[in-house]
């Protein structure tokens, strides 16, 4: 306990310790905060706090030198009670004062800090370790226990950040990690090629149909059109077999660089409700044809609504590309994409609406924008190009009809030439060899003894294409883009070859800047503004919007009008936001019908007729009735109010005025305050009529509402005063009470004439209370009367209300008023 005393003291200790402040007491009590009831004196402790005194075996979970705080992983939750149990995990937490645990270190989780978090492993008392493993390179987060990592099927190392033998770029977005070398077959050593940048190639149909088809399920052309102001392509289905989008060249041909990538486009059908196929997206390759349905790849059912669809080109099953290929094969289907058809009905007699076609792919040149899935192969000995496609000098197509997919064999020219065509194998003269062009210079395929000059910019290389013969320039200068470099990167806008370079589209922050297509790249006109906007750059409201188009934030842009198009004249809206109404119609957006008037859809708020006014003023009375009904029934339960609280005084009165006599005693001025308890209490009686007058003018107001409606709410609101004011009666009675409950000092002197006043005012409360107890009661029942009186009116009432539908229902239509236009 706090008061045990020590029992001894060493004096001649103290005196050593140098203190002439603190002496020691032989009866110094130990504090231990009634958790101990032992303590011992220590000298060190003395001279080093000036408090000697430690308490020996603390009870409830306690430590310290006066047991003044809880153990570890303890807590109280009350003061100076008993420490529990926080319940955290010891290894990985500790508790606070509230009895909440912290973990210790980063990467442990949980209530009671009893495991690690997703990416670290090993829970410890000094927490968990991190997971080494590369992301883009893992499944998931290492083992929670050994930290071992789960590498992607193409990936390998302890960390998961090698590609395997055969595969190039560790990417994050890849579900099996890396991709396999392709190299036409040839080579299985690649690396990611640093010479090629991001690029997409897009239809968004601002101006034209850009090339795209329509065409049926058996190979028939149909007609396609354009819808100028949605700026999309429609196809409609004839019958119940389905019709595609067919692609132009742009976006056909050798499209290996698009492996890994995806094709999106937004689309959208003027029914509901849509046949899925498993032909929904058809990629058509020389060997081989893949298809998907337009839900694969979490891809929504087509609606009524413009939805954006993504597709990634590739071969993982959880892309839903069927059949299921390799790699190879599948980046072999791309190489040589004949077709691209996108399903465009899913339902007979139904039309669809295809616009912002973007295939990604990546273009020769170095740029802001790197495309490291692009590869560059190794080749062996034969071959040669970036991806092994052509056959190295002296070497010829073994089957020339595979294209870049034949094997290259040495030439075979019986000894009279070392070298033949590549492509043929046709064998060269001995004294003409294939020439080393210097830079901005190719080899003329037909004469390999000259260089051609580039088609491209100053001081840009080229290529020619082994199959085709195109020449494809490398490296083209910034913003720039295109086989000849003649087109302007997305988000610019020029001509060039024709002495207009490319330019940043003003548009005034109203694009989005990951779409395509968001100015006409000759003239620089926005054509996809957002946010309510409109305009050569997007720079002010468009019809029915409000607002600041030039305003740096989107929220507070052109904002929607709402007017409604039935009520008001026009869509566009005031500079406070509301519409311009016409006669009859009201409201910010011109959707309300005002005064007598109801909608009708032709003409739309017109007056309605005679009958209507004869309705309206009925059910007008009816209300008035139900008001007055309400406010009676308010009075009533006042009344009530008022016979229970005269009850409870009754009951009470006894017991208040013999308690006074022990405890009202007492001041210096103690006569003054019996005096003036007495006459409040003669005031409180004075004023017990007035209780009464106010119950009967309620009734009498009461009575007056019924005859005369106009008065009914100030009569309502007087009867309400006159409640308010008998509550401020009764509580002077309740602070008479009150006064007699303040006990203090006796005057003796003076007590036989305090008993005599209160024994009174007793007899005064008494008799005037019991008769007033008795007028209350009579003022009840008379109130009950009155209940049932009008519990018959509402009887009646009910039977106007049957009259009145009967009356409505014989009405011709039209004959009521609508509040709010109705919507169609």
């Amino acid at each position: 306990a706090d008061s045990v005393m020590i029992s001894d003291c060493i004096l001649d200790l103290v005196q050593h310790l140098r203190s002439s402040e603190a002496i020691c007491s032989p009866h110094t009590a130990c504090k231990c905060n009634r958790k101990a009831s032992q303590c011992e004196w220590d000298p060190i402790l003395f001279r080093n706090t000036g408090s000697g005194t430690r308490c020996l075996n603390c009870a409830d979970n306690t430590e310290g030198l006066h047991c003044e705080k809880c153990i570890a992983d303890h807590y109280r939750q009350t003061p100076g009670g008993r420490c529990l149990a926080c319940g955290c995990d010891r290894m990985g937490s500790s508790c606070d004062d509230q009895g909440r645990c912290r973990c210790k270190a980063e990467g442990v989780i949980g209530d009671k800090c009893d495991r690690c978090q997703p990416g670290f492993y090993a829970l410890s008392s000094s927490g968990c370790k991190r997971c080494m493993c590369d992301m883009a390179g893992s499944r998931d987060m290492c083992h929670s226990k050994t930290g071992k990592c789960n590498c992607k099927y193409n990936v390998e190392g302890t960390n998961c950040n090698y590609c395997k033998p055969g595969h190039f770029n560790l990417d994050v977005e890849n579900p099996m990690g890396c991709s396999a070398c392709f190299c036409y077959g040839h080579s299985s050593v690649c690396k990611a090629d640093s010479g090629y940048s991001k690029d997409c190639i897009t239809s968004a149909f601002g101006s034209d149909t850009e090339g795209w088809k329509a065409q049926h399920r058996n190979g028939h052309d149909l007609a396609l059109m354009r819808s100028s102001s949605s700026q999309d392509i429609i196809i409609e289905a004839k019958d119940q077999y389905p019709v595609y989008f067919i692609a132009p060249a742009k976006f056909t041909g050798h499209q290996v660089l698009s492996y890994g990538q995806n094709l999106s486009f937004t689309f959208y059908v003027e029914r509901n409700e849509p046949y899925p196929s498993v032909e929904d997206l058809i990629l058509e390759g020389e060997t081989q044809t893949l298809n998907a349905p337009i839900t694969a790849q979490n891809n929504p059912l087509p609606t009524t609504k413009k939805q954006t669809y993504n597709f990634r080109l590739h071969e993982a099953l959880m892309y839903g590309w069927k059949p299921f290929l390799t790699s190879k094969d599948f980046q072999r289907v791309l190489a040589g994409l004949k077709a691209i058809k996108i399903r465009g009905s899913y339902k007979p007699q139904s039309r669809g609406h295809l616009d912002d076609v973007v295939l990604y792919t990546a273009r020769p040149g170095v740029g802001q924008r790197p495309a490291e899935w692009v590869e560059r192969c190794t080749c062996p000995t034969g071959y040669e190009g970036r991806f092994c496609e052509q056959c190295a000098t002296g070497y010829t197509r073994h089957q020339p009809e595979l294209g870049p997919y034949s094997e290259c064999a040495p030439c075979n020219c019986n000894g009279h030439s070392n070298d033949c065509d590549p492509e043929t194998g046709s064998c060269y003269p001995s004294d003409v060899a294939p020439v080393t062009c210097p830079d901005g210079y190719y080899t003329d395929p037909d004469n390999l003894s000259s260089c051609v000059k580039c088609p491209c910019p100053s001081r840009v290389g080229c290529t020619v294409s082994p199959a085709t013969r195109d020449v494809v320039c490398m490296g083209c200068p910034p913003k720039t883009m295109g086989s000849r470099c003649e087109m302007c990167e997305e988000g610019y806008f020029g001509k060039p070859l024709a002495g207009r370079p490319c330019q940043p589209c003003m548009c005034n922050g109203n694009t989005d800047p990951n779409s395509v297509g968001n100015c006409d790249q000759d003239t620089g006109e926005c054509l996809k503004c957002l946010y309510g906007t409109t305009g050569p750059h997007c720079e002010r409201c468009k019809e029915g919007f409000l607002g600041n188009a030039l305003n740096p934030q989107p929220s507070e842009k052109c904002k929607l009008c709402r007017c409604d198009p039935r009520g008001s004249w026009s869509s566009q809206c005031r500079s406070d936001g509301t519409c311009d109404c016409k006669p009859g119609v009201f409201g910010p957006q011109c959707d309300r019908c005002a005064g007598d008037r109801y909608y009708n859809s032709t003409t739309g708020c017109q007056e309605c007729p005679s009958c209507y006014q004869a309705v309206l003023n009925k059910v007008i009375i009816m209300l008035i009735l139900l008001i007055i009904l309400h406010n009676c029934l308010w009075d009533t339960a006042v009344h009530n109010w008022l016979l229970h609280f005269a009850h409870k005084i009754y009951s009470q009165k006894d017991q208040a005025c013999s308690n006074s006599l022990c405890g009202c005693i007492a001041v210096a001025d103690f006569n003054g305050r019996v005096l003036n308890n007495q006459t409040a209490a003669e005031d409180a009686l004075s004023k017990i009529p007035e209780i009464s007058r106010t119950i009967d003018q309620a009734n009498s107001k009461t009575k007056q509402a019924e005859d005369n409606l106009g008065n009914a709410v100030n009569t309502a609101n007087e009867a309400k005063k006159k409640a308010r004011k008998a509550d401020g009666i009764a509580d002077d009675v309740l602070k008479v009470q009150s006064h007699f409950y303040n006990p203090v000092a006796i005057n003796s002197s003076r007590l036989i004439l305090v008993e005599q006043t209160l024994q009174g005012a007793k007899n005064q409360l008494n008799n005037g209370l019991k008769v007033k107890l008795r007028e209350l009661e009579q003022a009840a029942a008379s109130q009950k009367d009155t209940i049932a009186a009008f519990d018959r009116d509402i009887e009646d009432i009910r039977g106007d209300i049957k009259n009145l539908e009967e009356i409505r229902d014989a009405f011709p239509d039209g004959c009521f008023n609508a509040a709010a236009i109705e919507k169609q």
